[in-house]
């Protein structure tokens, strides 16, 4: 039997974003990992991080501060507090042996959208996945 073709479905979850919502369609990513199966994988990913939220005390909620346009469809996150919790949450995976992808600066995904309306705050336990 051949492989499937690098984006057709039976290849999906190889590459998992942990993302969170932040409303209008809208997703800001946190770390991507990659070679992660669907499922019980993915389900450890988040039982881990929301251990780590829990155990260091991360509000429900962070104050959501956009910057610029950073591509045509992203636009910058100006919130230190939600840059350190990206770097925490991608070495802490990293440590309990996850392959990760390099980090980018917190940023929203737009989706294309021009006049979404984004959510004020983002809920550090309302995932994306």
């Amino acid at each position: 039997m051949s492989m499937p073709p690098p984006g057709s479905s039976r290849n999906l979850g190889k590459n998992y974003a942990l993302a969170w919502n932040t409303g209008g369609g809208t997703h800001m990513t946190l770390v991507y990992l990659t070679n992660v199966k669907r499922g019980y994988e993915q389900n450890r990913v988040k039982t881990l991080v929301e251990d780590y939220l829990d155990a260091n005390e991360v509000p429900e909620q962070l104050l959501l501060r956009v910057g610029d346009m950073t591509t045509k469809r992203c636009v910058s996150v100006c919130n230190p507090e939600i840059a350190a919790l990206q770097v925490a949450l991608h070495d802490f995976l990293r440590e309990r042996g996850f392959e990760m992808r390099p980090l980018r600066p917190p940023h929203i995904d737009l989706r294309g959208q021009s006049d979404v309306i984004l959510d004020e705050t983002v809920g550090t336990r309302n995932w994306n996945w």
